[in-house]
């Protein structure tokens, strides 16, 4: 045996003795466990809404971004600018037309989502598509 492939040997052997190792792959094991779980959840909650006819409707209280989307509401141009900049960012095709308020919070929403946790909003339009198929 030669000392270059004795060195192989031993650099495997290490990475396959590190203490990281075993414990990396149960915590990505139990994350991917999670991940499904949630899924599911979201799934159900999905067909609960469409089954239900539930409220579709969001609400939450907070005056501060009531009176910006108010000011919003009142400067036509400036709502779809804001709302158009939101489309980009989420990497759609801007639609000044199809800007008004409520888009604007949904779009603001859905940004603030992806930003924060892209691998929920993964999940989440799995579970759209998963939910939309089981229809």
């Amino acid at each position: 045996m030669s000392e270059d492939s004795g060195d192989v040997d031993l650099e495997s052997l290490r990475e396959q003795t590190e203490t990281g190792n075993r414990l990396q792959e149960d915590a990505a094991n139990a994350n991917t466990e999670d991940a499904d779980a949630f899924k599911q959840t979201l799934i159900a909650a999905l067909a609960e809404r469409q089954e239900a006819g539930s409220q579709r409707t969001v609400s939450f209280w907070d005056g501060e971004l009531a009176g910006l989307l108010d000011a919003l509401e009142s400067d036509p141009d400036r709502l779809r600018a804001v709302g158009v900049e939101l489309q980009e960012a989420l990497g759609r095709d801007p639609d000044p037309e199809a800007i008004d308020r409520s888009e604007v919070v949904q779009l603001a929403t859905r940004l603030g989502f992806q930003e924060a946790d892209p691998d929920l909003v993964e999940s989440w339009r799995e579970a759209v598509g998963d939910a939309a198929k089981q229809l």
